[in-house]
């Protein structure tokens, strides 16, 4: 309801308005990314909707503090907005932090976003190449070795432990 209707915000209650404001905020730029001629890719747009499908679960199972998955929304956005420089290394600093928690659902969501950051990455390299954006591009290649290294941290970690995280939020509610 709220996604389909942004006046909902005011009938929420107080303490779930952030929340709710960011996950439109964030579900929105993703829409617009769907709808932009200049898509980077599908890849791109399947992360970022696997994000917010995981941060929804998150919401709705109570798995996570609501400020958490505020912040998760929030860089997001900023990330996906803006895949700069300084919003890109903030996001990749956001990841490393979420991939080191001890919260099983926050290394989760870590990892979502570490693959909608390579893939979002991956893209602004592609048009760089092609000529779109040349000296953007060495700036994101050079942040895209930053993410590729945080990838050799998920190896340490283990398939095993990737599959907890998985079953546990793919299982459905009781």
């Amino acid at each position: 309801m709220v996604t389909k209707e942004g006046w909902a915000l005011q009938y929420a209650d107080k303490s779930l308005r952030p929340f709710l404001a960011s996950y439109v905020k964030c579900s929105d730029e993703i829409k617009t990314l769907k709808k932009s001629k200049k898509t980077p890719n599908a890849e791109t747009i399947t992360h970022a909707e696997r994000l917010i499908d995981a941060i929804k679960d998150s919401f709705i199972k109570d798995t996570l503090n609501l400020s958490e998955l505020t912040h998760v929304l929030n860089k997001t956005h900023a990330f996906i907005s803006n895949p700069k420089a300084k919003p890109a290394e903030d996001y990749q600093a956001f990841i490393q932090k979420a991939l080191s928690s001890p919260l099983s659902g926050m290394q989760l969501l870590g990892k979502l976003m570490m693959a909608l950051s390579v893939a979002l990455v991956g893209a602004a390299i592609g048009m760089g190449v092609t000529g779109v954006g040349i000296i953007p591009a060495v700036g994101v290649g050079v942040l895209a070795v930053g993410l590729f290294s945080a990838g050799t941290y998920l190896v340490r970690k283990g398939r095993q432990k990737d599959a907890e995280h998985i079953s546990h939020f793919s299982t459905p509610p009781v």
